[in-house]
């Protein structure tokens, strides 16, 4: 697995900060491989990930630059302290996670599905299997830690979190089984393996639920076990609520639950007038760079301009178009 690393590959890899304590296990991005003279072998050059904060290094050896990058945020080590190489079939945000991407509930069953007024429009599955992904890795990254406490995270230090979220906020949230679930956000922040208390850079927020619901099932995978220090509970629910932590990837506020909603009904319809038209609207509204639903537009406004122009040259005293000879109308002029 390792030999097919490359220059731009991210990394997770063992770094000695002191001597005779516990190598941490960093983020990186590999920026030069190749030999070292302090070194056997082939050693990586590799510039550390912000949210591991600057270690050591500037990306030079000796005086001679091996890669650009910022002051002391880059380490050379050799191969077999590579741990493993991070995913990049991901589509990544800033802060290293999937983006968040959104899709309509089954119309069939929305209705019966409307929790506090919202109801569909929340994470594809394949999202889900991508995050469950982020999460393992984020516990399997401390695998001696993690295997002591079970996978429990402790809640990291939020003074300097930034969230698209605030505490009070409405949220929806979709379970794997897409049933869709209001709530209101009680926490958010960062997470760390409570033995070694290490920042985690996975951005989590903590919501109660408007429904009784069981985190471990309902979001198998993705649900993080986060508490307080000394597993103290983050915060309180009310009787027939729930207390779930989720990536933020998961969650959707209000407004954008709505937004979706809309984006989806236009969808929906557009889709709808595309299966019923004929071949013939089909090529004439792609032939004029045209929507079906456009295309039609314009031709009952051509239909309603034809007829406005007919009604128009009538006068009251008339038969209607088309009623009657010229013969005839022309007699009744000449009888006033």
């Amino acid at each position: 697995m390792k030999r097919d690393l490359v220059v731009g590959d991210k990394v997770v890899f063992k770094l000695e900060i002191a001597p005779r304590t516990p190598n941490a296990q960093v983020y990186g991005i590999i920026r030069s491989i190749g030999p070292h003279p302090d070194s056997d072998g082939i050693v990586f050059g590799i510039e550390i990930d912000a949210h591991d904060q600057a270690y050591r290094g500037k990306g030079t050896s000796n005086g001679r630059p091996y890669f650009s990058c910022g002051l002391k945020n880059a380490v050379f080590v050799a191969m077999d302290k590579i741990i493993k190489k991070r995913d990049l079939s991901l589509a990544t945000s800033s802060q290293g996670l999937p983006e968040p991407t959104v899709v309509k509930q089954p119309r069939s069953n929305m209705r019966s599905q409307m929790k506090s007024g919202a109801a569909s429009g929340q994470p594809k599955p394949g999202v889900y299997d991508k995050l469950k992904g982020l999460v393992k890795d984020a516990v399997s990254t401390f695998d001696d830690y993690a295997a002591e406490d079970r996978g429990r995270f402790e809640a990291g230090d939020i003074s300097g979190h930034k969230s698209q979220f605030k505490e009070g906020d409405r949220v929806i949230i979709q379970t794997v089984k897409e049933e869709v679930v209001a709530g209101t956000v009680r926490w958010v922040g960062p997470v760390r393996i409570s033995k070694d208390m290490k920042i985690d850079p996975l951005p989590v927020v903590g919501i109660e639920t408007d429904i009784k619901i069981d985190p471990i099932k309902d979001f198998d995978g993705v649900d993080i076990n986060i508490t307080g220090s000394h597993g103290t509970k983050l915060f309180k629910v009310a009787p027939n609520h729930s207390r779930v932590f989720l990536p933020e990837q998961l969650v959707l506020t209000i407004n954008e639950y709505t937004l979706q909603q809309q984006k989806d009904a236009a969808k929906f319809k557009k889709e709808t007038e595309q299966d019923d038209a004929t071949e013939e609207e089909k090529r004439l509204a792609t032939e004029f760079f045209m929507s079906v639903a456009e295309y039609r537009r314009q031709q009952q406004g051509y239909v309603d301009a034809v007829k406005r122009g007919m009604d128009d040259r009538k006068v009251p005293e008339d038969p209607k178009i088309g009623e009657g000879s010229n013969e005839e109308r022309m007699a009744i002029r000449g009888d006033r």
